[in-house]
């Protein structure tokens, strides 16, 4: 009772006085343990300050700390975002530690399907089906018969099947992209 009479004690003080006491209990091994494990905090407590509400952070499925390497492992839920992540590194990087957490680098991944919510499965899905589309078997703008052949004449040499294949692939969408860019 007579610590209250002395005057007011915030929160920060007591978890100071709290953790001090933890700390003086364990043993050397726990106190590493337990400052590793602060220091992991503090890292992604970083990295949420960051990203928050912005689009990156709609886009990762998942983070962790490394501390052996001191690089932050962050899971994309896409090629594209681990690609626009991997450019913004050094950005990210900055703006963490000036959130008061220095990392040496990121290990940038792409999540596996079963690790993506429910509506990054479906941003996915979407953005393959939209590929999918640009890509497809068959054109866009349809080549004439004439065209085919032509092409058909341009990659009969190649031996090989599959080569031939690509070859065509990829002179029919240079040839798309001409018509319609």
């Amino acid at each position: 009772m007579s610590d209250r009479a002395g005057g007011a004690r915030g929160v920060g003080d007591f978890m100071a006085a709290e953790r001090a006491r933890i700390l003086a209990a364990a043993t050397p091994e726990r106190r590493e343990q337990m400052r590793a494990a602060e220091g992991s905090a503090r890292v992604i407590r970083a990295w949420s300050a960051v990203v928050a509400g912005t689009r990156e952070a709609a886009h990762v499925s998942g983070v962790r700390y490394l501390p052996e390497s001191n690089k932050l492992l962050v899971y994309a839920d896409s090629e594209a975002m681990a690609c626009e992540l991997t450019m913004a590194r050094e950005i990210l990087r900055a703006r963490m530690e000036r959130a008061g957490a220095s990392i040496d680098g990121f290990v940038i991944k792409v999540s596996r399907a079963e690790y993506q919510s429910p509506a990054q499965r479906a941003a996915a899905a979407a953005a393959g089906s939209a590929q999918d589309g640009r890509r497809g078997g068959s054109s866009a703008i349809g080549l004439t018969p004439e065209q085919e052949s032509a092409l058909d004449e341009s990659v009969s040499p190649i031996a090989d099947e599959r080569l031939a294949r690509a070859l065509k692939n990829a002179m029919k969408a240079s040839f798309e992209h001409e018509v319609t860019g």
